[in-house]
């Protein structure tokens, strides 16, 4: 669901590898364990944004972050799972994926 919420300042990145990709539509569970928690945030990664995620342990949710262009935000969700919360927000930034013309 969309909400205000903004990553707290004292959280750091985690890694360069996305806790959630676009690319190849994967989650990786490993990242998810290892931040839960803990005052630390990764990356989510599609062709059309990028998206901050972290776990909110004072209201028990993931949250993302979604700005567009990489760096003009554009709204932040929460939801129980990881699953839950990329399903949202690529039904919610489907219209801004890139799209591909060919000439026949």
């Amino acid at each position: 669901m969309k909400t205000t919420l903004k990553l707290p300042n004292n959280f750091l990145l985690f890694s360069n590898e996305p806790i959630i990709s676009r690319f190849n539509y994967k989650i990786d569970y490993e990242i998810e364990k290892l931040i839960k928690g803990r005052h630390e945030y990764a990356l989510y990664l599609a062709p059309h944004f990028v998206g901050i995620v972290w776990f909110d342990d004072t209201l028990g949710y993931w949250v993302a972050e979604v700005f567009l262009h990489h760096n003009d935000y554009h709204g932040s969700y929460l939801a129980e799972t990881l699953v839950e919360l990329a399903d949202e927000i690529n039904a919610d930034y489907r219209d801004y994926e890139p799209r591909t013309f060919h000439n026949h």
